[in-house]
């Protein structure tokens, strides 16, 4: 199978992009987070993965840890790449502690998980993910853009500021400074 593609970005769309090669453009489908990030014009590389289901497609990811993620995510009975897709975009750090620490009300709070579907990753994903390395200063940067995100900011706005401003360790100093370059920008 193709693990990766690498090319420029000739469009940006609400769910997936297009990516010349130089000889063709790929429709690849990725997650929210990801997409926040790529601007149409910008050389990429992304991971891929590929699902002949009923709507074949194929899934990007900016890094091979979300690509690993997803295919965990995928082998969970009754959960299908679309899904996956829709968590991830709550980023890795967050999901993989809500499944170590079995807080199926974190992961039932994501996009398209419902109380038994959280309950089965965590038993299906437990012992999967224990080798995952989980960076506590991520897990405050997705906090951050999300609270950013909750007062009605895009997701690109939001990753931007933050990443901007990741020198600060405190959650609330992440957020103050963020939208202090917010209203800067406006």
């Amino acid at each position: 199978m193709i693990r990766y593609m690498k090319g420029k970005i000739s469009s940006v769309n609400k769910d997936h992009i297009v990516i010349d090669t130089g000889t063709f453009g790929f429709e690849i489908y990725l997650d929210e987070e990801s997409l926040s990030v790529l601007n149409e014009g910008d050389d990429v590389l992304l991971y891929t993965y590929f699902s002949f289901g009923d709507e074949p497609r194929i899934y990007g990811f900016v890094d091979e840890r979300k690509r690993e993620l997803f295919i965990k995510l995928i082998s969970v009975s009754k959960l299908g790449p679309k899904t996956a897709l829709k968590i991830l975009g709550a980023g890795i750090d967050r999901i993989i502690k809500a499944i170590r620490s079995e807080d199926a009300a974190a992961l039932a709070s994501l996009p398209g998980i419902g109380k038994r579907t959280a309950e089965r990753i965590i038993v299906e994903l437990k012992d999967k993910v224990k080798d995952y390395k989980v960076e506590q200063e991520s897990g405050l940067i997705s906090e951050a853009i999300e609270a950013l995100k909750a007062l009605g900011f895009s997701s690109k706005e939001s990753y931007e500021a933050v990443k901007s401003v990741k020198d600060k360790r405190d959650l609330s100093e992440i957020i103050k400074a963020a939208l202090n370059k917010l209203m800067e920008r406006k």
